[in-house]
Formats: structure tokens, C-alpha cells, sequence
């Protein structure tokens, strides 16, 4: 609160690699805010408009491993009912670190945008 804008607790990243990057990953972090501000150098204010349609999937524990996991059980529910990615994916904590110092108890939620094949 910085600048005089209160945050909210529910942002979310997304996903703007084609695939995993164990380094360097083009990543953008979103939390929202009750107003929009000027935007200086990397931190950006915008408003994001609503994903129609989203297949998502959570899942417990740590990051380490579980967005793999999880994403992999996205793609095949995708798949096998007849959807194709519509835009970046992104990941949304749900109960993170700064609540639960232990790892087991995380929540996480994957969102894909989607549409029918």
C-alpha cells in the first residue's frame, strides 16, 4: 500500500512460456487492487477482462512437482473431452506460504483458458 492503493489477497501468475523453463521464465504476476495507478518501470497497472470458459484443476502440497502433476491431469481431462488451450495458463495460491508454513497444506489452482476443438 505503498502508493495508497489497497491489494487483495487473490492474485494469480500466468504463464506466457510454450512450455516449462527452469530458468528465466517470462512469468507476470497479477494482484488485484481496488484502483488502477500509475504505472512506473515493470510494475504495470491494467485491468484483465474474464476468461468465458476455463478448465481448471488443484492441487495440494508443494510447488515442486505438483504444477507439473497437476498440469499433466489438466491437459489429459482436455484432451479426452475435446478441448484446445485458449490463452496462458495461470496458476492461482490458494493457501500459501505466507498462511501455512507447512508445505503439505497448500492449495493451488491451475486455470486454462479453453475452447471446443
Amino acid at each position: 500500500m505503498e502508493n495508497g492503493i489497497a491489494c487483495h489477497k487473490d492474485g494469480y501468475s500466468t504463464y506466457f512460456d510454450e512450455e516449462y523453463k527452469e530458468n528465466d521464465p517470462d512469468i507476470e504476476i497479477a494482484i488485484p487492487v481496488d484502483q488502477l495507478g500509475k504505472s512506473q518501470g515493470a510494475f504495470v497497472y491494467k485491468e484483465y477482462g474474464a476468461i468465458p470458459l476455463a478448465a481448471t484443476v488443484r492441487f495440494s502440497g508443494p510447488f515442486d512437482g505438483g504444477y507439473d502433476a497437476a498440469g499433466e491431469k489438466l491437459a489429459g481431462w482436455m484432451e479426452a473431452n475435446g478441448y484446445t488451450f485458449a490463452g496462458n495458463l495461470r496458476g492461482h495460491v490458494i493457501i500459501s506460504p505466507d498462511e501455512e508454513p507447512n508445505p503439505e497444506n497448500w492449495l493451488t489452482e491451475i486455470q486454462a483458458p479453453v475452447m471446443k476443438k
